[in-house]
This record gives C-alpha cells, structure tokens and sequence, in this order.
C-alpha cells in the first residue's frame, strides 16, 4: 500500500477518539476572524493530523481550515487538504452530525480521502479507480460499497440553510428531501444508500469538499460545478462558488435553467 494512504487510513480511530472525548462536555469554544465557531476539540485533531503529517512526510503540504494558509502547496509534489471536524456548529451543539476529513492530492488531483463519522463509529475511504470502503471502527470490520440503483429519488439538503431555490428544483423535479449536517456526513449519506443527490449553491472551501469529492470519484463521478465540469482544487483561491452531485443529465439540466449562478 501507498505509505501516504496507509498513514491517512491510521487517521480514522484517532482522530475520532479525540472527537468523542470532547463531545458533549462542554467544550471550549470561540468565533474566528470570519465569525465562524471553531471549538478546542478542533484544534486538538488538527494538531495531531498536523505531527503525524509532517513528521511522516515533511516534504509535503497542507491546508487546514484551522491553520494559517502556506503557499508550499503551490510547489509541493503532495498537499494534505484537512477539516479536522466539519460541521462544527452540529458538534456544538451536541449533533452527532459531524465528521473528520482528510483528503490527499497529488498536484491539483485527487487521490485518496477518509471521512470519519466519530458517533457513528464509521469511516469511509476512497478515491478515483479505488474501492469505496466503510470501515466499523468498534470491529474492524471493512465493507466495499457500491452503488445502488437510484430508486428513491432524494435531495439532501442543509438543516439551517437550505435555500428557497432548492426547494423549488426539488419540486419541480419530483424529489424528496432529506435534511442532515454538515457537508461530509451529507456526502456519506449518499454513500450509505439514503440520499442520491446534493447541492450546494453558496460559497465554500476546499477542505469542505475535497474528501467527499474524492469518495464519489470512487463511483465515477464526483461534485461539479453547474456546467458539469470537475471542480478543481490547490487552487490560489480555495474557495469554490457552489457544487453540485446530480449524476443524471436531465437533473443537471434541469439545474441549469433553475440556478443562475456566476
């Protein structure tokens, strides 16, 4: 096994045990210069994804949600892209909603990617021409998912901010909704066979969508952008303006006609 991949899937037991350990018991937490919560239990995981990085493979980059940018990943053959807990506002607030995510890319190229679920027990891997894992961090146990037929025809959206607009694709494309937290937990849902479909039409970052992408790529096909291209990532800007994971033509064009986004 790739080292980088083996030392990315040691991540998942860890980093959730840290989680869990801080998880309703009242955590300490503040608001960031962007007014976003950030809690200690998110520093504590991206210290230990930090020592274990850079004491493995110190040649390598890394952008963090919580750590400052560093523009090494502009030249740096690897960089780690890291949300130590995504869905922060859920954790706080004592949903179990939340998930760790690490993804590795290989230039601007996805490689391989862990969202773990601390709650659930769960963690997944992937990435492109790789089997999709779900490993039960109690036993061990590891399962290759694949993808089930879509039969159910559901959306999952955002718990607090599910904008009108996907509301009206959603109707006026017959689908049902599925509400959840955070970006990475929505992704595995699809994943776990009880959503088919995501989109999101507000700004966000790369580490909120690096893992999840690199885990549908798995399947084929990952997030787009509204035309339907890749999304692209390690970018000067990490931020993308919207995605979308509607892997039926129609539904896509259908999302063109409904969302008029720059």
């Amino acid at each position: 096994m790739d080292p980088r991949i083996q030392l990315l899937k040691s991540f998942a037991k860890p980093s959730s045990e840290i989680c869990n350990s801080y998880f309703s018991k009242n955590a300490k937490t503040w608001q960031k210069a962007d007014k976003s919560f950030v809690s200690e239990a998110d520093i504590k995981v991206n210290d230990f994804l930090l020592s274990q990085i850079q004491s493995h493979f110190a040649e390598d980059a890394i952008l963090s949600e919580e750590s400052p940018d560093n523009p090494k990943r502009f030249t740096a053959e690897y960089t780690w892209i890291i949300d130590p807990i995504d869905g922060t506002s859920e954790f706080i607030a004592g949903s179990p909603e939340f998930c760790v995510m690490v993804c590795l890319v290989h230039k601007n190229k996805l490689v391989y990617a862990m969202v773990a679920i601390p709650q659930e027990n769960k963690a997944y891997f992937g990435g492109p021409a790789k089997s999709l894992i779900e490993l039960d961090l109690l036993s061990n146990k590891e399962t290759r998912l694949v993808p089930k037929e879509i039969n159910s025809n559901t959306l999952v959206i955002s718990k607090s901010r599910a904008a009108k607009e996907i509301s009206i694709f959603a109707e006026e494309c017959n689908l049902t909704t599925f509400s959840c937290g955070s970006a990475g937990v929505k992704v595995c849902r699809i994943l776990q066979g009880k959503a088919d479909y995501y989109i999101h039409i507000n700004k966000i970052a790369e580490w909120d969508t690096a893992a999840p992408d690199c885990l549908l790529k798995s399947w084929g096909r990952g997030l787009t952008d509204l035309d339907g291209e890749e999304l692209k990532y390690n970018k000067s800007s990490f931020y993308h303006q919207h995605f979308f994971y509607l892997n039926q033509s129609e539904l896509l064009q259908s999302a063109q006609k409904i969302f008029q986004l720059n």
